[in-house]
């Protein structure tokens, strides 16, 4: 019987043939390291120094942090993020499980709706932002001329300290509804039609369904929806700069807004890497908080 050793060519040619992965790999490997990961470590050490355009980057230490705990606008604008957070991720889900029932009980045109609620998520922030803008005019846009009509007092909407926020999550959970539904929708459909139906000859409700059978079976599908809703609602900004520009008296300066005023109007790039640094370490700990809460609610089968 014939042996091949590692030194004859057919060992060496199947181990170049083993680089082959790393090769296909690079081009998104680079993209990632360039775009991505260099950055993120540029700002992390950029929230120890002190720098701005009249001066040159001097170390000063952890001391942005500490100037950062003690402001009362970090506070405010880390409030206003978990509020705007909290209600985004229930407003997105919630509408989302809504319609992606409704989408997976319609036997025909599934793809039309599908096409229709996904299409203001596909469309630029900035462009229908605009379009909002005017919709949410006190005293010239469509809604309050719509409430008008039901006899109903129209708020300032994004000129009113009370209803800037609203507007925000409202506007926000119609341009990421289609999302929700897209994937909440591919996980209704997944779950196995045969069980509903032994469940339907066994005499249970259609409330009992969904609780028993559909809903634990979604939970993977509703867990990652919640999780990806969680990070978008948390990194807010276009539309937050569009609607508001952060105002009225800071009423939606959300931390990732804070970090463009004080990078980018003051000049503050140091303390902005500071708030950016807090920021991720603040999804992290949220991410990891709701993937322990919920790793024994997940049923995959």
């Amino acid at each position: 019987m014939e042996i091949r050793r590692a030194g004859y060519p057919g060992a060496a040619k199947r181990r170049g043939r083993s680089w082959s992965p790393y090769l296909l790999l690079a081009p998104a490997l680079l993209v990632l390291l360039v775009f991505t990961i260099l950055p993120s470590l540029f700002v992390f050490v950029l929230s120890f120094f002190h720098w701005s355009f009249s001066a040159p980057p001097r170390f000063v230490g952890g001391r942005h942090f500490q100037e950062m705990f003690r402001s009362a606008t970090f506070w405010h604008a880390l409030r206003v993020t978990f509020l705007y957070g909290a209600a985004q991720v229930v407003a997105s889900t919630g509408l989302g499980l809504v319609v992606a029932n409704l989408i997976a009980g319609v036997a025909r045109g599934r793809g039309f709706y599908r096409t229709a609620y996904l299409l203001p998520y596909v469309l630029p922030l900035v462009s229908t932002s605009l379009v909002w803008l005017w919709i949410f005019q006190p005293q010239f846009g469509i809604l309050n001329d719509l409430l008008g009509l039901l006899h109903l007092p129209g708020p300032g909407w994004t000129e009113s300290r009370t209803w800037a926020l609203p507007s925000i999550i409202i506007y926000t959970t119609w341009h990421d509804l289609g999302f929700s539904a897209l994937i909440l929708t591919a996980g209704l459909l997944n779950v196995p039609s045969e069980l509903k139906e032994a469940a339907r000859i066994d005499g249970a409700s259609e409330r009992q369904i969904f609780w028993r059978i559909t809903w634990p079976l979604l939970s993977p599908t509703l867990i990652f929806v919640v999780l990806i809703t969680t990070i978008s609602s948390f990194k807010a900004f276009t539309q937050i700069f569009q609607l508001t520009g952060g105002g009225p008296l800071d009423a939606t300066t959300v931390l990732s807004f804070l970090i463009y005023l004080d990078g980018f109007q003051f000049f503050r790039f140091g303390y902005a890497a500071a708030v950016a640094v807090v920021l991720f370490l603040l999804l992290l700990l949220l991410t990891g908080i709701e993937l322990f809460v919920t790793r024994r609610r997940i049923h995959y089968g």
